[in-house]
């Protein structure tokens, strides 16, 4: 599957008047999320096209959070860790200032770790409560007492609840959408709607404020990231 380079995701970090085509994404959020052969061929420039990114695919080269893929259009979410294994690096997705994707460079101590947003919540028979998460990722809550809008620093690949962060005022939230995306600020409040209007939250950022929706702010932690993000 292909989508034109014009109008690909403005997230994604492409050369927009170089060919017609590019790679489409598999199932998944385009906005938040970029195909392995972008990150592969135009962001790290270790493969100079698809069949190489196949070879390197193919030979096991290439994990993303800790599993090895086989699809060069797997999709690599927003917080994902990429690694090259013979290499010895890591890096993690992220955004730039601008929203623009880009690959973090992190420590091995940090390549087991990932952090998720709860999107939504299921409860399963035997009364067990299912977190649904923002990358596809449905964990069991078990203890951890968590809301919509919260965030779960999860294990690779087991994908244990290691830290839950609550979506409160005071807590640090990265921007995800809107006009604000990637930038870094403080929950200040909530703005709570009725009907079909969306729920939204003041952020302050440094000396100024402004408004985005909810389903935008991504909690990071309270007085600092709990991963490595810039």
């Amino acid at each position: 599957m292909k989508t034109k380079r014009l109008t690909a995701p403005k997230t994604w970090p492409i050369k927009r008047k170089h060919g017609k085509w590019i790679i489409s994404l598999k199932g998944s959020n385009p906005q938040l999320s970029i195909p392995i052969t972008i990150i592969l061929r135009d962001v790290l420039g270790i493969c100079e096209n698809k069949k190489d990114v196949k070879r390197l695919l193919h030979l096991g080269k290439v994990v993303v959070n800790k599993k090895k893929i086989a699809d060069t259009s797997t999709a690599v979410n927003l917080f994902d860790v990429v690694e090259l294994v013979d290499e010895k690096q890591a890096w993690r997705l992220s955004l730039t200032e601008k929203g623009i994707f880009t690959l973090v460079p992190i420590k091995s101590d940090e390549t087991d770790k990932k952090l998720v947003r709860v999107i939504g919540k299921k409860m399963l028979p035997g009364k067990k409560l299912q977190l649904n998460c923002n990358d596809g990722t449905n964990i069991l809550a078990g203890k951890t007492v968590a809301q919509t809008g919260d965030s779960l620093l999860i294990s690779l690949p087991e994908k244990n609840i290691l830290k839950h962060v609550k979506l409160e005022k005071g807590a640090l939230l990265f921007v995800t959408g809107g006009s604000h995306i990637g930038e870094l600020a403080k929950m200040s409040d909530f703005q709570r709607f009725k009907g079909p209007q969306q729920d939204r939250i003041v952020l302050s950022e440094k000396k100024s404020q402004f408004e985005t929706l909810e389903d935008y702010g991504f909690v990071l932690g309270t007085d600092k990231a709990v991963i490595t993000i810039r």
